[in-house]
């Protein structure tokens, strides 16, 4: 009995920080801090194996920051105008501030499926945050759902993800470090 409760201790603690395993910060400025009524606007992503159009993404992921930053009292809204691409989007903003935006940070993502014959089987997404005054980088993570996500199969009761709940595993699992390391007090 003592083995079992054991066992189930370690899988409930191994699910719980999958999220994490999965997580990376690459870039974090220190000196910025979010406040309520933070606007950001999500730009349209760099979709890498991804069959569905840019447009629609652009609105999912809108959507999954919404709820997942819901807490923090943030202005989340789909950018309508064509900003730089994921890579360059620092640098570009860089050498010409977008003072014409009407938000205070842009969130870019690149979000990749990787597939195994034929079959998509994980999602790798990156986020950038990027100061629409400054035009400065100020938050890049990654996350892997190889690494960061637990998926429980059992056959003829719960069947693998598809394609899109894979992605939507891998955005909403993405902001574990945005909301860890950037949101931190």
């Amino acid at each position: 009995m003592k083995r079992k409760t054991l066992l189930f201790a370690i899988m409930i603690a191994g699910i719980y920080s999958c999220a994490s395993l999965g997580s990376k910060t690459l870039y974090l400025d220190e000196n910025t801090k979010l406040i309520e009524n933070t606007k950001i606007i999500v730009s349209q992503p760099t979709l890498i194996s991804v069959n569905q159009a840019e447009n629609e993404v652009q609105e999912i992921l809108t959507l999954v920051a919404q709820q997942e930053l819901k807490d923090f009292n943030f202005i989340i809204e789909k950018s309508e105008d064509k900003l730089p691409e994921f890579n360059i989007i620092e640098n570009e903003m860089k050498n010409a501030v977008a003072h014409d935006i009407n938000a205070d940070y842009v969130l870019t993502a690149k979000i990749e499926l990787l597939k195994v014959m034929n079959q998509t089987r994980d999602c790798k997404v990156e986020y950038k945050l990027v100061s629409t005054k400054t035009g400065k980088l100020v938050f890049h993570s990654k996350f892997n759902t190889t690494f960061g996500a637990t998926v429980v199969v059992v056959p003829g009761i719960k069947d693998y993800p598809n394609t899109d709940q894979i992605m939507l595993i891998g955005l909403s699992s993405g902001f574990h470090q945005f909301k860890n390391k950037l949101m931190k007090e």
